[in-house]
């Protein structure tokens, strides 16, 4: 009895796995003009999609992973950049709020604004709070979010930077999310 649970039970998520699928898998064409352009989706396995944008710099292909009527992926839009990041307060004209800050000669540092959120455990920014302590790695990516109902897609995207140290990721800074373009399946 529990053999054959089991087997009704894992036929059961093949068709819905397969039926999200079939539901968003396709080319998409953008209503207006679109950062993303065309976007065309192509299920892998599970809920993993490898999807396809052709975006105002080029082509680029990322793999995204859906949940709860949302695939997301991302990819990186620029080469990392390299030096001393680290979380502190801002200059007293930017109100002491924490942000991130970039060491340059001789002792100086500017700021890239402030910080969004901290990653792995780097609670308070314990281990990415001083010149000494920072991170060396500035990776920029663009993070796709897709939104589907029906024959339509909204798609939004958001400007991401994650600082790394050590190879992990320690502390980021967002944009909101930006576009909201409607989309049609062919």
């Amino acid at each position: 009895m529990m053999k054959k649970l089991f087997i009704i039970l894992a036929l059961l998520i093949n068709t819905v796995t397969l039926v999200q699928a079939q539901d968003i898998e396709g080319e998409w064409t953008p209503d207006e003009s679109s950062y993303l352009g065309e976007i065309r989706i192509k299920h892998i396995e599970g809920n993993k999609y490898k999807v396809r944008l052709q975006t105002r710099d080029g082509l680029q292909t990322i793999n995204a992973t859906y949940s709860n009527g949302e695939l997301f992926g991302r990819f990186e839009d620029e080469e990392p950049n390299y030096g001393e990041f680290w979380v502190g307060n801002g200059p007293i004209e930017n109100g002491r709020e924490k942000e991130i800050l970039v060491g340059h000669e001789y002792g100086r540092y500017g700021t890239n604004g402030a910080v969004t959120g901290a990653l792995n455990g780097n609670v308070g920014y314990q281990y990415t709070n001083s010149r000494r302590n920072c991170a060396t790695v500035e990776k920029s990516f663009v993070c796709v979010y897709l939104y589907f109902k029906g024959e339509t897609m909204t798609a939004y995207y958001t400007h991401r930077g994650e600082y790394l140290k050590n190879g992990t990721p320690m502390f980021y800074q967002e944009s909101g999310k930006v576009n909201g373009m409607n989309y049609t399946k062919w």
